[in-house]
C-alpha cells in the first residue's frame, strides 16, 4: 500500500513540476503550485523514509496527495478556460 501511495505521490508531483513550467510567475495559479510541488517533495521523502511509515503519517500523504490531485485538476481546467478565450 505504502509504494503505491508513494507511485501516486511522485506521479502528481511530477504532474505539478510539469503545469508550474507552463504557468505565469507570480499568478495565483503559479503561486498555489509552487505551494504545491513543495508539499508533494515532502511527502515523497516522508514515503521513502520508513521511520515516518505510521499510519497517521500514511493519512496525511494520502489527504495531501489527492487535495494536490484535486487542486491541479482545477489550475488545468482554468488554464484551459483562459487558453481558449
Amino acid at each position: 500500500m505504502m509504494s503505491t501511495l508513494a507511485t501516486e505521490a511522485l506521479a502528481t508531483l511530477q504532474e505539478a513540476e510539469r503545469l508550474l513550467a507552463t504557468l505565469r510567475p507570480a499568478s495565483p495559479d503559479y503561486d498555489a503550485t509552487v505551494l504545491l510541488v513543495a508539499d508533494l517533495r515532502d511527502i515523497c521523502a516522508t514515503l521513502t523514509d520508513t521511520r515516518h511509515a505510521s499510519g497517521a503519517n500514511l493519512a496525511r500523504a494520502r489527504e495531501i496527495v489527492y487535495g494536490a490531485q484535486a487542486h491541479l485538476r482545477i489550475i488545468r481546467a482554468r488554464q484551459d478556460r483562459s487558453g481558449a478565450t
